[in-house]
């Protein structure tokens, strides 16, 4: 998805620095007004501080957080370092970033992409649902805060990318999935606000009436049993 973007970017003629960390691969680009950065995000926390104070004398208007560290699995299965490891990058590390880009460049335009396991369930997919439902809660806050902050919370379904192969994301059996390079240029276009499929935001909707409770039955009793 984040190869996608870049791509989409680039095509209208922006500079494009791509941030990331030794743990996740971007398929290359020889576009000119790409550009990778080299510095892993995964480095010492004094380390990116001084990063990310060079990073803002930049003129940058947008920026995107795509990318994201976990294994999939039971919460049982992974140890205290892994859970450690995917809550600094995956939360600790976006919150650090913004905090540093409101206090120097408040204009600028955060793109998030979440995940429709916000408003979803899926065995072995507690510690990623706890990682976006925190990281939208925390976006949903900062519009409230800072009202004239442009934020855009991306949820994508299942998307026709490496990733949701890889990870063997039963959503790509139940919903047809979205070709990156569309969703790309959606996000894109946004000047704000959210991206949702419509599918998405009738499964959002009815995640927020529904009591939990009922939520619990139908998922226990019907839809996590037919995936197994």
């Amino acid at each position: 998805m984040g190869h996608a973007i870049v791509e989409e970017e680039a095509q209208k003629g922006h500079e494009v620095f791509i941030l990331s960390s030794k743990h996740t691969q971007i398929s290359s680009t020889h576009r000119k007004n790409t550009h990778f950065v080299n510095f892993d995000l995964t480095d010492s926390d004094e380390n990116i501080d001084v990063f990310l104070t060079s990073l803002l004398n930049k003129k940058i208007h947008k920026l995107y957080f795509c990318s994201i560290i976990v294994k999939y699995g039971s919460l049982i299965s992974k140890n205290k370092s892994v859970i450690s490891n995917e809550i600094k990058w995956n939360i600790t590390l976006p919150v650090i970033i913004i905090r540093k880009f409101l206090q120097k460049n408040p204009d600028i335009h955060f793109i998030y992409i979440l995940s429709h396991i916000c408003f979803l369930y899926n065995n072995g997919f507690t510690l990623y649902r706890m990682i976006k439902k925190s990281l939208e809660s925390f976006l949903m806050s900062l519009e409230i805060e800072f009202p004239k902050l442009k934020i855009t919370r991306v949820y994508p379904g299942s998307i026709n990318t490496n990733f949701s192969k890889n990870v063997e994301y039963s959503g790509l059996t139940f919903f047809k999935g979205v070709d990156p390079d569309v969703l790309a240029r959606e996000i894109v276009r946004s000047r704000g606000g959210v991206v949702i499929s419509k599918g998405n935001r009738l499964m959002q909707v009815i995640s927020q009436i529904l009591p939990f409770s009922l939520q619990k039955w139908v998922y226990t009793r019907y839809i996590l049993k037919s995936r197994k």
